[in-house]
């Protein structure tokens, strides 16, 4: 797992993805104002391999999850140093002969601890393991080139992201909608969209979500993107499916020196429910539309079961 450290957050000034805008608009007489994002539309494949009868996605790092989680572990590090405080306190007020034992122990043991200490990170005990930003997902490309049709684009989305050559001839086009965000984007939360309504002095939070906490959740996934109200770009989804003979390595994206970041991974046919449906997984909302729309519109070929 990739170690993350020296975070560093500093306000985005100019962006080759995303730009931030004010509209002011009148509503029924009323006046109104909205911040919102203009980003690229994209779009996104869900692969089948026919071969090991797997969904194949990817599992990467995303730098705005991983953020979030962060700092919505902020309240609960200052509870537990709280807490620690109290304990130490109450241990220098208790008896010689009480704390004589636990100090013999402590020393016995010392060093121990320093593993948590010094976090998963090695950097800072404040930051948590890279796996708290870690997102599955479905093969997915900007719209960055508009000369390209979009089947186009998804095929070299295939080829550099997953490794499959697939032909444009082959890819089935199943809708398109409004984009739930990625998550390497940083976005207002639902509740901060008007600036009237942000209080002065705080920063809107990074896109991501815990399933425990966070207040954007989908009723099917935790990890459901929020977006329209804050970006109103398309994103396109298609399904394609390989084989091993159309397994032919990862290619280099115009302009890029090495790969594309992130993991292939493979989700049996007879688990893909199960994962959806799992809030404990990580994962954007088009792997759980995804999964669903093959059980629906896919069970007769492959002979599945559509109760979930």
């Amino acid at each position: 797992m990739d170690q993350i450290n020296n975070i560093q957050i500093v306000p985005c000034t100019n962006s080759n993805h995303l730009k931030p805008f004010r509209v002011h608009y009148s509503q029924n007489g009323t006046k109104k104002s909205w911040d919102f994002m203009r980003t690229h539309e994209s779009v996104s494949i869900l692969i089948f391999n026919t071969t090991s009868h797997c969904f194949v996605l990817v599992k990467q790092f995303r730098p705005a999850v991983y953020v979030y989680e962060w700092e919505s572990s902020k309240p609960r590090r200052a509870d537990e140093k709280r807490e620690r405080e109290e304990g130490e306190e109450e241990a220098e007020t208790a008896p010689e002969e009480e704390t004589e034992k636990p100090q013999k122990e402590e020393a016995e043991g010392e060093g121990q601890g320093k593993g948590e200490e010094t976090g998963e990170t090695g950097n800072s005990p404040d930051l948590p393991p890279a796996s708290a930003g870690v997102m599955y997902e479905l093969c997915a490309s900007l719209v960055d080139k508009p000369d390209l049709p979009l089947e186009e684009i998804a095929r070299q989305g295939v080829l550099q992201e997953c490794g499959y050559d697939v032909p444009v001839d082959k890819l089935r086009r199943i809708t398109s909608y409004s984009r739930t965000e990625r998550a390497g984007s940083f976005l207002l939360p639902a509740s901060t969209h008007r600036a009237s309504q942000t209080p002065e002095g705080k920063r809107p939070a990074a896109v991501g979500c815990n399933h425990k906490k966070s207040t954007i959740q989908s009723t099917c996934g935790q990890y459901k993107r929020s977006g329209v109200g804050v970006t109103g770009a398309k994103q396109t989804l298609f399904y394609a499916e390989v084989s091993e003979e159309n397994h032919v390595g990862v290619s280099l994206a115009e302009g890029e020196a090495e790969p594309r970041e992130g993991e292939v991974v493979k989700v049996p046919l007879h688990e893909a429910m199960t994962f959806a449906y799992d809030e404990s997984i990580p994962k954007t909302m088009p792997v759980i539309f995804s999964f669903v729309w093959f059980h629906s519109n896919m069970s007769p070929k492959y002979k599945i079961s559509t109760n979930v």
